[in-house]
């Protein structure tokens, strides 16, 4: 087992936690951290579950990068903002529940979480950044409000083709039909 320790608030050092050694991780942050700095989980494939305490406010770019192993996170409604490819090649995530504090979502945030199938993005966030959802080809469901500025869906899914089908982007069901994503408002 590893042991670590900070002097500051924000986890900062890049890849700090890489590990390719197949062993299950399990990692907590205690409270009093208010920050996870860019790439500190980067390329720990073994992580399997993570527990972000309330106090954390800001999630770095690239923190859980190809986390293969990760399934399921929860963003505490302390946070505000996510970095770029935050979850980015997290290949296994499946559950993602996102805070209605955070205002935006950026560029490559979930891509490649190609377990992702639904996913809520809440009233609070305004912009979503583009290729936030490339290569997610499980992805079926995704929840909206009317808060979203930019409405160029075409470029959430990056360099996959995207049929467009009439939306209103509250709920869009989204289907991968081999090597294009094909999109519907469901009138839900």
């Amino acid at each position: 087992m590893k042991a670590f320790a900070w002097q500051e608030k924000t986890l900062k050092d890049p890849f700090i936690f890489q590990d390719n050694n197949n062993n299950k991780v399990r990692a907590i942050i205690c409270d009093g951290i208010t920050g996870i700095g860019d790439y500190a989980f980067g390329l720990c494939n073994s992580l399997t579950n993570i527990k972000i305490p309330d106090s954390v406010t800001s999630i770095g770019k690239g923190v859980f990068v190809n986390c293969s192993g990760l399934t399921s996170i929860v963003i505490p409604d302390s946070v505000t903002s996510i970095g770029e490819s935050a979850f980015g090649f997290c290949t296994g995530l499946t559950n993602i529940k996102i805070s209605n504090s955070v205002t935006s979502i950026k560029d490559y945030t979930f891509a490649d979480c190609r377990g992702l199938n639904y996913i809520k993005i809440p009233d609070s966030v305004t912009s979503i950044g583009d290729n936030t959802f490339d290569n997610c080809t499980s992805l079926k469901d995704i929840k909206l409000s009317n808060n979203i500025e930019n409405r160029e869906i075409n470029r959430w899914f990056g360099r996959q083709y995207v049929e467009r089908s009439n939306y209103n982007f509250i709920d869009i069901r989204v289907e991968w039909r081999g090597n294009y994503y094909y999109y519907e408002d469901t009138g839900k």
